[in-house]
């Protein structure tokens, strides 16, 4: 019987290296494992992190871009409500020149009339002046002769 339990620890004891050897290529295969794991989550979080900074950059971007929008909508408004104000003043304008009376207009018209009558009088005196410049002409070549 010693040596049936002899060969039976032995066999145990193989056993038992042949599991210790299992669990350490085990043990060792699940550190690199664990190592490739622990690099790719370094490498998630590196990414996390940059897509944060972009997004914080982002964010900081649109919130400029919505103080420029609601600037610019305020002064869209301040200039559609100038236009407003100007055009009702332009009508108010337009409105009291058409209701004023036509003084202007006859004054005008007197003032045209008045060229014209000058005009035809000086049409006239240069007439006379050349009748008279015809006579003297005559006179002189009368008294030359």
């Amino acid at each position: 019987m010693c040596i049936r339990d002899r060969s039976f620890g032995l066999m145990m004891a193989n056993i038992i290296d042949d599991i210790r050897q299992s669990l350490k290529t085990k043990s060792n295969a699940n550190e690199r494992e664990m190592a490739r794991n622990q690099e790719k989550e370094n490498e998630y979080r590196s990414q996390i992190k940059t897509l944060q900074d972009q997004n914080r950059t982002l964010d900081e971007r649109v919130r400029k871009a919505d103080e420029e929008k609601q600037r610019i909508e305020a002064q869209m408004r301040k200039l559609a409500a100038d236009n407003e104000r100007l055009a009702a003043d332009l009508k108010a304008q337009v409105d009291k020149m058409k209701s004023m009376p036509k003084v202007n207009q006859s004054k005008e018209d007197e003032l045209k009339f008045e060229l014209k009558e000058a005009q035809t009088n000086l049409e006239a005196m240069k007439r006379e002046n050349a009748q008279l410049k015809a006579k003297l002409t005559k006179k002189k070549g009368f008294c030359g002769l």
